[in-house]
């Protein structure tokens, strides 16, 4: 366990117990596991050597409907039971705890299981020149006994030549790993982001691919090239994917929240799981896809979402989000048609159908509804006023939430994810700039004060998170956490003008630039384990997505602040995937933003009000209505007549001028602007833009 101050130990206390309270089921464990999971740990690991036995690795997740099925009726089959007993140390990894080990040794997604040697290297089998890593995905009881005994006959015969192998392996990995940093070019940006439109299923909507992933950076990418550039392929792209997903099964149109991820390509047949994720990355992307393309629909869809973060993701009593949410039976979710038909009464019930994509018969099988019309299109089908079906389809949505609520039961996971957390603290600061939602921005502010008092250290940095039962902190340290912390941070200072929020912001980005920097493997990597360096461990994971995250921070903290070690810190990390960038397919969609931060300076809007006067409502607005404009790349400077002086002179602002805003632009700067409406006049887009 990481050395916490007095002040944090008593506020995870605190937090552990007004929840125990709140909500006594989440921290109740399971009774009827098959046999006893052990954890990823050294001495777990000088277990497994003691007693010579292989290392089975069972991939998991709390809110994985599939993985509980597996291991109900997989592993708790009485010959796999014995068989891991007698032959096999297993241990349990929570994807979402242990997000360092999924990506080291997962052979493949949720549920699957990987097998390691005691020393932490990865077992595999040879086939001619190849060497094929133990594990895999395909668990049933049929092919999972016939594997095991593959893997321990392998074991024993091969372990220590194995391990010397692997090791081996390592070193020369080491050994030939020479970072070639290339000087970053303008074109590169344009190239990076054309992987969205060479990748685009234009049918489907969004990235091809049988099983879609809900996930926001292509639309964000699309949305800020064609805002910068004017090129209508990358709108239509944004559009198609938006309009796609929020039109899918993938989406509930009741409550408007977002399942994980869709299992046909037309975003239907969906995963039962609600992530906290989920639902904070997609508020972003219909929030800028509102105020990039003007469409209201998307505006509704993120209206839902604040809903749906506030009331069922958001525990009141902690000031926190718990991380996921998913029925008890998966089947619950889905509606038949004499399920429908007995929610609704007509003429409720015939508008209601059209809209969620209903079949009026006895033999349609069980489906997810969809939001397949909007009210104009059922009024034309229906030939009835709009305002009129408008009414029908807002009193069906009551209804039917109201036997939605009465059919499923959720379950939630008591586990609170730092990055999760900040990651909507973040949607949630934006949403109160766009939609005027004062709840949002008080839970977003609460929920980051809360991560700097309780899971942030000066020398450990952030923490992954915490669980309930046991209680107790998640020590992992990760790159995306700081990121996440680092982007809530610097949002909510430029929201409130408070310079403890500043500081934050930098405090996570020299942590991230002194300790995740490999001058070996170039770029940043994680490559801190909770318990030291074991086995593969000591081989950095190094993600294109996260660099160029922390890249993109470094970029637009450096916009605010004198001097420019942010900014060349960034550029570092650019250059060290410069020359191979293109090889990472769509996992380097977001190096785009960040090399297009990179060539050119932002719009800075400088928010001056005078020091002392607090609050001043004035300053607060202006900050409120540079926030929600249109989200190219700019930054907003909050600044105080009489303790920034300096700096205002180097603006070519005068001091003594009062509260006002001001659009910062290289060598010149235009205003005052002292109303929301002059500001926004000043920020709109000509037509030369």
């Amino acid at each position: 366990m990481p050395r916490l101050a007095r002040s944090q130990l008593l506020a995870l206390s605190a937090t552990l117990m007004l929840l125990l309270a709140a909500s006594p089921g989440l921290g109740k464990k399971e009774q009827n596991s098959p046999f006893r999971w052990l954890e990823w740990q050294q001495t777990t690991l000088r277990h497994a050597q003691n007693l010579r036995r292989p290392v089975l690795l069972f991939f998991t997740a709390s809110w994985c409907v599939e993985c509980k099925r597996v291991e109900e009726e997989v592993f708790y089959h009485p010959e796999v039971r014995e068989r891991i007993e007698n032959s096999f140390l297993p241990i349990l990894v929570d994807r979402d705890r242990r997000p360092d080990l999924f990506a080291r040794y997962s052979r493949g997604g949720l549920p699957s299981v990987a097998f390691t040697l005691p020393s932490g290297n990865s077992m595999f089998f040879r086939d001619g020149d190849e060497f094929l890593r133990a594990g895999g995905a395909n668990l049933t009881v049929e092919t999972l006994l016939p594997y095991l005994d593959l893997v321990e006959r392998q074991f024993q015969r091969s372990a220590d030549s194995m391990d010397a192998m692997v090791q081996n392996w390592l070193d020369q990995a080491r050994l030939r790993r020479n970072v070639i940093s290339r000087p970053l070019e303008p074109n590169m940006a344009a190239m990076a982001a054309n992987v969205i439109l060479r990748l685009e299923d234009k049918v489907n909507g969004g990235l091809r691919g049988a099983v879609r992933e809900v996930r926001s950076e292509p639309v964000h990418a699309a949305l800020e090239h064609y805002a910068r550039t004017g090129e209508e392929e990358y709108r239509a792209f944004a559009e198609r994917m938006l309009t796609a997903l929020s039109r899918g099964a993938v989406r509930n149109p009741l409550d408007g929240s977002f399942y994980r991820m869709a299992g046909s390509p037309d975003w239907g047949s969906p995963s039962p799981e609600q992530l906290l994720h989920t639902q904070g990355d997609m508020l972003l992307a219909y929030l800028e896809g509102y105020r990039v393309l003007g469409d209201e629909h998307y505006l509704e869809v993120a209206r839902d979402l604040v809903d749906v973060l506030m009331e069922d993701f958001f525990v009141p009593e902690l000031g926190l989000f718990l991380a996921s949410r998913v029925p008890e039976d998966p089947g619950q979710a889905l509606w038949s048609w004499k399920s429908f038909r007995k929610a609704l009464k007509r003429p409720q019930l015939d508008a209601a159908a059209l809209q969620y994509g209903m079949d009026a018969g006895a033999d349609a099988s069980p489906r997810h509804l969809r939001d397949a019309m909007d009210a104009a299109a059922v009024a034309a089908a229906l030939e009835r006023p709009v305002e009129e079906i408008g009414a029908l389809l807002d009193a069906a949505r009551s209804q039917l939430r109201i036997a939605w609520g009465k059919r499923v039961s959720m379950r939630t996971d008591p586990v609170f994810h730092t990055g999760w957390n900040a990651e909507a603290a973040d949607a949630l600061l934006v949403a109160w700039a766009v939609l005027g939602r004062e709840d949002a921005m008080e839970a977003a502010l609460g929920v980051l004060d809360y991560i700097k008092s309780a899971l942030t250290t000066d020398t450990d940095g952030v923490f992954h998170g915490m669980e309930i039962s046991p209680p107790r902190i998640l020590p992992s340290v990760l790159l995306w956490d700081q990121n996440q912390v680092a982007r809530g941070c610097l949002t909510a200072y430029q929201a409130t003008g408070e310079k403890r929020f500043r500081k934050c912001s930098v405090m996570r980005l020299d942590f991230v630039a002194g300790r995740f920097l490999d001058k070996e493997w170039g770029g940043l990597t994680d490559r801190r384990p909770a318990w030291g360096d074991v086995g593969e461990e000591s081989i950095p994971d190094r993600r294109i997505e996260e660099n160029a995250e922390a890249a993109m921070l470094m970029f637009e903290l450096g916009a605010l602040l004198p001097g420019d070690t942010l900014w060349k810190d960034g550029q570092k990390i650019l250059e060290a995937f410069a020359d191979e960038f293109a090889s990472y397919g769509v996992r380097a969609i977001p190096m785009s933003l960040a090399l297009h931060r990179n060539f050119q300076f932002p719009v800075q809007v400088a928010v001056v009000q005078r020091a002392g006067e607090e609050p001043d409502p004035v300053a607060r607005e202006l900050r409120r209505a540079a926030l929600r404009g249109l989200p190219v790349w700019k930054v907003i400077l909050p600044l105080r007549d009489g303790e920034d002086d300096e700096l205002l002179r180097g603006f070519g602002i005068l001091p003594g001028e009062g509260t006002a805003a001001y659009l910062l632009q290289g060598q010149s700067n235009r205003g005052p602007f002292r109303t929301v409406e002059e500001l926004e006049a000043a920020m709109a887009p000509t037509e030369d833009e």
